[in-house]
């Protein structure tokens, strides 16, 4: 029940309402792994609620290069050290989006 309350969750906040299998849309100019439905990616690393929060603020393209990319090797699901390095991995990568890479610009 918990996981599907999860789901619902995560469905309003990053998929707009839309089916969380209907997200799995490619982000142009990555192609470090398959496409992955919310679904299977909240399965696989079982992230807690911040986690979530964080992944729900994020631009559409910015969480399916997140989703391709985060492969944890030494992080057991669902624990701290996992949801940590989620974390700091998603604003890592959407630094990156966002800078452009622009000379200069330390904002």
């Amino acid at each position: 029940a918990a996981a599907m309350e999860a789901l619902d969750y995560l469905s309003a906040q990053v998929a707009g309402g839309q089916d969380p299998n209907a997200y799995a849309v490619a982000a142009p100019g990555t192609d470090q792994g398959p496409p992955v439905s919310l679904e299977v990616f909240m399965a696989t690393h079982q992230l807690n609620k911040e986690s979530l929060d964080v992944l729900g603020s994020l631009g559409p393209e910015i969480q399916d290069i997140v989703m391709r990319q985060f492969r944890p090797k030494t992080a057991d699901p669902g624990s701290y050290e996992m949801n940590g390095k989620f974390i700091m991995f998603a604003r890592s990568v959407e630094r990156g989006q966002k800078g452009g890479g622009k000379k200069g610009d330390k904002g």
